[in-house]
Order: C-alpha cells, then structure tokens, then sequence
C-alpha cells in the first residue's frame, strides 16, 4: 500500500472481547482508506456483529462505500450500522435468481430511504469504483 492508502482489520475481535454467535459473526471486516475516502467491507457479518462494531468504534466506520454485509440479507445492514456508515455508495454482491432471495427488499428500501445509491451484482454485475484519494467514482459493468 502506498502512503495514501491504509488498511484497517476492524474485525474480528481482539481476543478477550465478548463472543458473538455465529460464523458470520466472526468475518473478517475491512475499512480500506485511500485518502479521504473510505471502503467498509464486512464480509458476512450480521446484526449482532454490526451492533459490537458501532459500539466499539462509532463514527470510524463512516464510509464513502459499503459492501453489504451477507449479500444484501435481512440479518445484516442494520439500521444503525447503516447510519453509523452513512455511505454514499453501497453494493450489494450476489447472484441472480439465488435460492436465498438476496437482497431483501427491507434491505433495498432501508438503504433508498438513506438516499443510498445501490449498485447490485444480480442486476448490473460487476461494479468498479476508483478514488482519488477526495472522490470516488462507480463505474457500472453493464452500463461501461
């Protein structure tokens, strides 16, 4: 990484820290910084998960992108997360037509009524988004 960039493993937690239920309660979470804008990444986690990662670090979790957690299900980007996060962007990865109906549509509209724009894999494959270390840039694979 250069001098512009860096990584911060926010999760899971350190040993010693309650125990949360679940394996998709321990993945690995990622904030990647590049500048002044900011990439969260929280694997598959879910509510309980959310809920210990705006406790333990508030409005460090502010991001100008957010990877939903679980690939858009109703069990993770939670309300408070999403406010904490307050992302300009948010992708939601997963397939078209998979068996677990992800995403939710309580998920969807959460993240409308945050005035988040969503970029989703089943509907628009892949999505790019380059920084320049004060803006970021999505670039849609089906609209480039």
């Amino acid at each position: 990484l250069d001098g512009e960039t860096r990584l911060y493993v926010l999760s899971p937690p350190p040993a010693g820290s309650p125990t949360l239920e679940g394996s998709n309660n321990i993945s690995v979470v990622l904030l990647l910084c590049h500048g002044e804008t900011r990439f969260l990444l929280p694997g598959d986690a879910e509510r309980e998960a959310e809920a210990a990662l705006v406790a333990r670090y508030g409005d460090f979790i502010r991001c100008d992108v957010l990877k939903c957690g679980h690939h858009g299900s109703a069990t993770s980007t939670s309300t408070a997360f999403l406010s904490a996060a307050s992302p300009a962007h948010a992708v939601v990865s997963c397939g078209r037509l998979n068996k677990f109906n992800h995403p939710s549509s309580a998920i969807l509209r959460r993240l409308a009524d945050a005035g988040v724009r969503v970029h989703r894999t089943d509907v628009g494959g892949a999505v790019i988004f380059e920084s320049d270390g004060k803006n970021v840039r999505a670039y849609d694979w089906s609209k480039e």
